[in-house]
């Protein structure tokens, strides 16, 4: 399949919890990502086919490290902007 949609993320990480889900490089079907500022300022995404395509080895961290996290996927499903802010 062709990914048509292509980021990164940047996150900070305290534990390696997630490090083993993508380091298989699996594909998600259905991926949700929402990035919050506050209740009523917010972008929710859905992704079809979501996937890390450079996996994450497992790591002891010892420290709140810094990860950037390329993704693709075949398209979106979802994206909805939603913020009550009258004027700027």
């Amino acid at each position: 399949k062709v990914h048509r949609v292509t980021g990164r993320v940047n996150v900070n990480i305290k534990d390696s919890t997630f490090m083993d889900a993508w380091a298989t490089k699996d594909v998600i079907s259905n991926c949700k990502l929402n990035f919050t500022q506050a209740s009523d300022n917010k972008l929710e995404t859905t992704f079809a086919n979501f996937r890390l395509p450079k996996g994450f080895p497992s790591t002891n961290l010892e420290d709140v490290t810094n990860l950037d996290l390329p993704f693709t996927a075949e398209s979106f499903t979802l994206l909805k902007a939603s913020d009550t802010i009258a004027t700027y």
